[in-house]
């Protein structure tokens, strides 16, 4: 079994985890105006064929994460396609889509890891159990590496809309809200968010 066999109530069994809805970011966001260069991006892989989970990835999801990262000075790290396999016997094993860590430019995965994105056709829903895992299986390896993240966040995203979870201790929240790329400035926000958390 991998992180993507997961649903929300099979990860709140067996990680004896509480599961609510919640509003994650101080309202309203603060919104972040695009660059011009993620606007040309977005315009260019809009017209591209977004017919599979990796094709969202490359073409919209990857340039808005890019975005963030250069907004905060290449202060952290973006993995794709990261094998995450932290625990074989409960199950914490496959592929994270975007693995976000707070070490600048490291050649290998580091901690502390702060959050995971994952991708996903269309339905998000289908995604949150295994984002959940993820964050959860990045939180044990924060603590194997001695530096404990107390919260992780995590997002799963169609790349046309995105929804944010925060675990902490023994709850999970997924947030009320979702963001669309519609309206980039307030996705770039919630982002930021994020990053701003960590800060």
């Amino acid at each position: 079994m991998s992180y993507r066999k997961f649903t929300l109530s099979s990860f709140s069994k067996d990680f004896s985890i509480t599961i609510s809805s919640a509003e994650i970011f101080p309202q309203p966001i603060a919104l972040v105006e695009p660059s011009s260069r993620l606007k040309a991006d977005i315009d260019e892989g809009v017209k591209l064929p977004l017919g599979t989970e990796k094709a969202k990835s490359e073409n919209l999801i990857a340039p808005i994460l890019r975005e963030i990262r250069r907004r905060n000075d290449d202060s952290f790290t973006i993995f794709s396609g990261y094998n995450l396999s932290i625990d074989r016997k409960r199950k914490l094993t496959g592929y994270c889509d975007f693995v976000l860590t707070m070490q600048p430019m490291p050649f290998e995965l580091q901690n502390p890891i702060f959050c995971v994105v994952e991708a996903k056709d269309e339905d998000i829903e289908s995604g949150l159990g295994q984002c959940a895992a993820e964050m959860y299986a990045a939180r044990i390896f924060n603590e194997e590496h001695q530096n404990p993240t107390a919260i992780l966040h995590g997002c799963v995203t169609s790349a046309y809309d995105w929804l944010f979870l925060r675990l902490e201790g023994n709850s999970l929240r997924i947030d009320k809200r979702r963001y669309a790329l519609a309206n980039l400035p307030e996705l770039l926000g919630a982002l930021q968010s994020v990053i701003d958390f960590y800060q």
